[in-house]
């Protein structure tokens, strides 16, 4: 009877420590969410996942995201907008939550380079990471429109902060490295 109550104690003292870490992450991927539509690049890099930086590095990093307006394309974002959060899931000495944000993402062509495979390829590959995408030939556009899954991380490597990182099939080789497999099992339907 002692284990029992002790155990509902427990249960009653974790409630507010979840959604203090439900609020905290909300906070903290609100602002990871809009330092990507201003591309502040800086910021985003301050906040993703440093686990990353161990196969590629911060300056590495920024110049792939700096990549997505150059002068053949210019990529805006909007509608930028978290529906869910998980509650945080323990694994080992790290927290883990999964964040769901809706976004669309446009791609404006510009130049040459942007042939019917080259569209044809970038489309499938948005398909496959966000959910829809489709080439408007009239306004030489890539529209994308899509769910986003993003971890939210704290553990050693995060020095007591939550950081985030994509869920996407192009970052879970790296990403598994880091990350222990039970979390990707718990965080997949």
């Amino acid at each position: 009877m002692r284990l029992i109550s002790t155990f509902c104690f427990i249960c009653i003292l974790a409630i507010p420590l979840l959604a203090q870490n439900t609020a905290q992450i909300q906070s903290l991927a609100e602002e990871y969410i809009q330092a990507m539509q201003q591309k502040d690049w800086e910021k985003v890099t301050n906040n993703t996942y440093p686990g990353i930086f161990d196969y590629i590095t911060r300056e590495q990093f920024i110049s792939l995201l700096e990549m997505m307006d150059n002068p053949s394309m210019t990529t805006e974002f909007s509608e930028m907008k978290i529906t869910s959060i998980s509650d945080p899931y323990f694994s080992g000495t790290g927290q883990y939550a999964m964040i769901n944000y809706s976004m669309n993402m446009r791609i404006l062509l510009k130049g040459d380079e942007w042939t019917q495979q080259v569209i044809d390829q970038t489309v499938e590959t948005l398909t496959t990471e966000y959910g829809d995408a489709q080439y408007d030939p009239m306004a030489r556009m890539i529209v994308s429109k899509g769910n986003i899954y993003l971890f939210a991380i704290k553990d050693q490597k995060t020095v007591g902060n939550w950081k985030f990182a994509e869920n996407s099939k192009s970052l879970r080789e790296i990403l598994g490295k880091s990350i222990p497999q039970d979390v990707f099992s718990f965080f997949t339907p």
